[in-house]
This record gives C-alpha cells, sequence and structure tokens, in this order.
C-alpha cells in the first residue's frame, strides 16, 4: 500500500532503530534520567534530534517491560495498516498514546527519584556559561589542565562549530586558539579534536581531522603561532598524551580497524606498538615518570598476545592494565577486574594512587585505587603479588563525561551533564577525598545486571513403589447355569451369541462368484481396488530398480553451467528539494 500518508514522529522511528540495535547501557541511562527528572520530555510530542532518540528508546523499553516483546510486531502491523502511531497504540495496548506517555513518565520517575533526591552536582559555579534554557547539543568536551595548574584547555562543540578554547583560571579571561567548522544539522563527530599540554606550560598539542587527514597542530602560547603536521599510517586516534620530556606521545589509535597502544616519537615521526591485539585499548595515559603506561581495555587475559584471536568472548567489560615499558615480563598488571562493570579513563592521582572512572553503581563516577604488593615466596630471589585497593570519591547524580587531574598542585577538572546543559567545573582534590559518601544503591538497571544467574531447578525425582505380582487365588468354578430363554421367540441379551463364528469363516476367492463360477475380468471390483493395484505395481517396480543398481557404483555428475546474468532496473525514485545540508563529512574509511 501507498505510505505516503504515513506520517510517523520522530521519536517512534529514532527510538525503535536505537532499541533494536543498542542495549540499554550507562550512557542511556543518563540521558534519559537527566531529561525526566528537569522536565524536558513533558511535550512529548516535540522531541527532536538526540532526545527524540533517547526518548523514543525508553518509551520501546517501557512498552517492551510492561506488555511484552510480541506486542512490538502487532504495533507496527497495525500502525501501517491505520496508517496513523496512536491508533497502532491503542488498538494492541488499548491506550491512548497521551495516555501512554503519562505512564511512561510516571514509570521512569520512580525509578529514579529516590535515588536522584539524595545526591548533590557538583558544588560551586560552572566555568561556562549555563543558561536557563537547555541546550544539549552544544557540547564540551576534552578537558585538560596545564601542568602549573594555571591554565586550562577544553573543545567547545556547537552543532559542528568547533572552538578550542584556553581559560586563564588566575585571570578568568577566555580566548580561541583554534577553530574549525559550522553548525550544520547532520550527525557530529565529538572525538575531534583533541588536546594535550607539554611539560614546559608553553604547547598545546592539537590533534583533529581535516579532509580526511589526521593533522597534528602545535599552538605556541607565547608567539600564538600554530605549526602543522601530518600523522602517517593512522585511521583515527582515540587519546592523546605527553610523555615527562616532552618528545613522546602515547597513543589510543585505530590502525587496520582495531585500536591499539601506541608509542609515538615527535622528532624523528616513528611510532611503536605496545599492543597488538583484536581488544579495544583506550584512554592511554603515561604514568611514573612515563616509566609505564596505563590504559582500559575489554581484553579477558592479562597475558601480551601478537596474534589475532578470531573468536572473541561477547559481553566484555573494560578494565584497567598498566603496561610496564622497562619490564621484561610478558604480562600486563591487572588493576581492576569487574565483570559487570566498566572503568574508563585511568590516570594518576597523586604519587600513590590511580584514578579512573567506573559505572560499577550505574552512574560513571571517580574512583581511587592504591597499588600495594606482598611478599608471595621465596626462593634463589623475592617473587611479590601484586594488588588494589579501591575506593569511590564522588557520587554524582549524573555521568562523569571526561575529567582531568592536576598531580602536583591537586585540582580536577571535570564535564558533567545535567539539567540539559554541560557543566565544566574546577574542585580540590584534598576537599574530594574527604568527602563521605551515602549508600545510595544501584541506580536501576545496573542492578539487574549484577545480580547473580539464577540457578535453575531441578527436576524433583519421583518415587516408584515397587510393584508387588497379584497373587490371585483360584476359587473352586460353579457349574454354569443355562442362560437359554425358556420362550423361542426371546433374545438373551446377557448372553448373545452368533449362530456362525469368526473361526467357522472360510477366505473366499475374489474371483469366484457365489456360485464358485470364475468371473470373465481379472481387473478389482472397485475403484479402490484398482488404485491400490497401481499404486502396488509402482512400488514393485522402484524395489526392482533398486536391487538392480544396488552393487553398482554412483557417480555425482554436475548439472550444465551457463552464465549467470543480473539485470537491474529502477523502481523507486524520489526528488527532493529543500534546504537541507547535502555535503556530508568525508571519511577515508
Amino acid at each position: 500500500r501507498n505510505n505516503t500518508l504515513l506520517n510517523l514522529p520522530e521519536w517512534y522511528v529514532e527510538g525503535l532503530v536505537s532499541y533494536l540495535s543498542t542495549d540499554w547501557d550507562t550512557e542511556v541511562n543518563n540521558e534519559v534520567k537527566d531529561a525526566v527528572m528537569s522536565g524536558r520530555w513533558e511535550k512529548f510530542g516535540q522531541l527532536t534530534g538526540k532526545d527524540a532518540r533517547y526518548g523514543g528508546h525508553s518509551i520501546w523499553k517501557y512498552v517492551v517491560e510492561t506488555y511484552g516483546a510480541s506486542v512490538i510486531s502487532n504495533i507496527l502491523y497495525m500502525t501501517r495498516v491505520s496508517r496513523n502511531a496512536d491508533n497502532g497504540f491503542l488498538f494492541v495496548l488499548g491506550v491512548s498514546l497521551k495516555n501512554l506517555a503519562a505512564e511512561w513518565l510516571h514509570y521512569y520517575d520512580n525509578m529514579y527519584y529516590k535515588q536522584d533526591s539524595k545526591l548533590n552536582l557538583p558544588e560551586g559555579k560552572p566555568l561556562n556559561r549555563v543558561r536557563k534554557r537547555p541546550q544539549p547539543y552544544c557540547a564540551i568536551e576534552h578537558p585538560k589542565l596545564s601542568p602549573d595548574g594555571k591554565n586550562l584547555v577544553y573543545v567547545w562543540n556547537d552543532m559542528g562549530k568547533i572552538r578550542v578554547k584556553l581559560h586563564d583560571l588566575q585571570k578568568r579571561k577566555k580566548s580561541t586558539i583554534y577553530k574549525q567548522g559550522y553548525r550544520a544539522y547532520t550527525t557530529q563527530d565529538h572525538s575531534y579534536p583533541i588536546v594535550a599540554w607539554h611539560p614546559s606550560n608553553k604547547l598545546v598539542a592539537i590533534i583533529t581531522e581535516h579532509k580526511g587527514k589526521i593533522k597534528l597542530i602545535l599552538y605556541n602560547l607565547e608567539t600564538k603561532k600554530r605549526d602543522t603536521r601530518e600523522l602517517f599510517n593512522f585511521e583515527k586516534i582515540l587519546s592523546v598524551d605527553y610523555s615527562d620530556d616532552g618528545r613522546e606521545f602515547v597513543f589510543s589509535a585505530v590502525q587496520l580497524g582495531q585500536s591499539d597502544i601506541f608509542i609515538y616519537n615527535i622528532i624523528s615521526n616513528v611510532y611503536e606498538k605496545l599492543t597488538d591485539d583484536m581488544f579495544t585499548d583506550v584512554d592511554a595515559r603515561f604514568m611514573d615518570r612515563s616509566r609505564k603506561v596505563i590504559f582500559s581495555s575489554d581484553r579477558n587475559n592479562d597475558t601480551i598476545k601478537q596474534f589475532d584471536m578470531r573468536l572473541l568472548p561477547r559481553d566484555l567489560n573494560h578494565d584497567i592494565f598498566i603496561y610496564d615499558r622497562d619490564g621484561k615480563e610478558q604480562t600486563y598488571r591487572r588493576v581492576t577486574n569487574t565483570p559487570y562493570a566498566d572503568e574508563l579513563a585511568p590516570m594518576e592521582y597523586d604519587g600513590n594512587s590511580l584514578s579512573y572512572l567506573s559505572n560499577e553503581e550505574g552512574v560513571f563516577n571517580r574512583y581511587m585505587a592504591k597499588l600495594d604488593s606482598s611478599i608471595a615466596y621465596i626462593d634463589t630471589s623475592i617473587h611479590y603479588t601484586y594488588f588494589t585497593r579501591s575506593r569511590q570519591v564522588s557520587q554524582y547524580p549524573r555521568n562523569i563525561l571526561e575529567y582531568d587531574v592536576d598531580t602536583v598542585h591537586g585540582k580536577i577538572a571535570e564535564v558533567i551533564f545535567a539539567k540539559g546543559n554541560y557543566r565544566l567545573t574546577i574542585k580540590d582534590r584534598e576537599a574530594e577525598k574527604a568527602e563521605v559518601l551515602s549508600e545510595v544503591g544501584y541506580s536501576g538497571f545496573r542492578s539487574k545486571a549484577a545480580e547473580p544467574p539464577k540457578k535453575k531447578k531441578k527436576r524433583t525425582s519421583i518415587l516408584v513403589e515397587e510393584q508387588k505380582p497379584l497373587v490371585v487365588e483360584e476359587q473352586p468354578q460353579e457349574p454354569a447355569k443355562d442362560t437359554r430363554p425358556d420362550d423361542p421367540g426371546e433374545i438373551n441379551i446377557y448372553d448373545y451369541r452368533f449362530d456362525v463364528g469368526p473361526g467357522q469363516v472360510k477366505d473366499s476367492d475374489p474371483s469366484q462368484t457365489d456360485d464358485g463360477k470364475q468371473l470373465l475380468s481379472d481387473e478389482p471390483r472397485t475403484r479402490r481396488d484398482r488404485k491400490r493395484e497401481q499404486v502396488m505395481a509402482r512400488i514393485d517396480s522402484l524395489h526392482a530398480a533398486l536391487e538392480a543398481v544396488q552393487n553398482v557404483p554412483l557417480e555425482m555428475q554436475l548439472p550444465p553451467q551457463r552464465n549467470y546474468d543480473v539485470a537491474f532496473k529502477s523502481e523507486y525514485v524520489v526528488t527532493q528539494l529543500d534546504n537541507a545540508f547535502v555535503n556530508s563529512t568525508y571519511q577515508t574509511f
């Protein structure tokens, strides 16, 4: 049927696609929680963009959890038949779309209210301007504190209009050191640009992508000049960090379709590959005076392997690993091992501990891990076993999207998305360590994943009693009574017998008549008998053919080969003229 008159809302299509392709994870949970608690989704029919995708995802999830997964196909069918989304829900669920939206908001409000009322957002005024009107499309990303703690650099992305901002924390002044792009209603790539501070506090490294090529831009704060060069042999760079001497980069980069860790020499433009496997390695940072590299990976072992692993276990979570550049052991040091949580963005917290983000309680908060060791055994030398002591140091109702720690001056910069706006704040490390956290528990969806799988109940065995053979005592038989009727015309219904028994009937030849004469025709007398004779004849001929070829070896003969010609024709043509942006971003992969 013609679907021209079928006009579906954006949340219906985008939400269904998101629900079928993406699991309910921490990112979706954070977006839904912030929108529900801030009241942005009260006007349900006006959702667009990111709100339409996450709002539709949450609606379809609510429908499945309330009415079952089988109703989705029925809703889609009734929507297509009636050409109306409201009628599709009404005919299948018996609830109008308006009432369903009210029940949906009430469901998620009850889920998040108890936890959200006990937690608070970061104290202090954000460094960026936070408007009363929500601006979810204006993002703040990749904050980096300078080594001397006086400056902060971050990326401001307003729907493709990108600016790299330099914020002087002492003078409270902002300036733009790099800009690219323009605002457009297209899918945005928020992975570029990424920034890093040189240890001398005089250079800012900016890595971005332009026309499919990766560019390294070095901005000098004293001369305010930029030096640009191209980075080869990388498809994408995910994170960057300077070494303590400023001569090397550590990259989390994509090469040949897989994400690995690289050490890049800035002067000679050569790199060393630290990991080479099918696992995803991200968020690499230097630590311990650049002698070690800490990163997050979804690998299920701590052994350095240099071969492709074709089969990967499913549902892998990211953990923290440390690579010792001077060590000779072919293993990584595992810092965390959580089967139901992800740990991301590891870095040095102070001289003796590390920090990372974890969604162990359903929200990405900051944790502190202290590395320690003990003597395992002694033979010709002392052998140590290493372990980690972790604890939570932040407790926000929203995810910490990105953060950076100044290990020398004890400052922490973090980005949080709350009430429809991105918030960039600076806090003191010592105040965070002294903060006392409350017990809130999990945030809805994570509690189900953290529960251990239920054991299947074994079927109870049925006790079967041993049956003893039944012994029947023989009783003396009484003499048979004469049950014949007194009157010859009466019938005895208790002892009714035929005059001719079944053993007294003789088999008759169908080819003979009752008088014993031979019939003129040998064919059966009915149509059923004739058909049966034909079937039996075919079966006999088939058996004879099988017996004839039983001892003859059979050879497979290929059918005659011919060219397979494919013909195409235009079946669907659309012509559209509007003011939409049609030039898509160029990607080499």
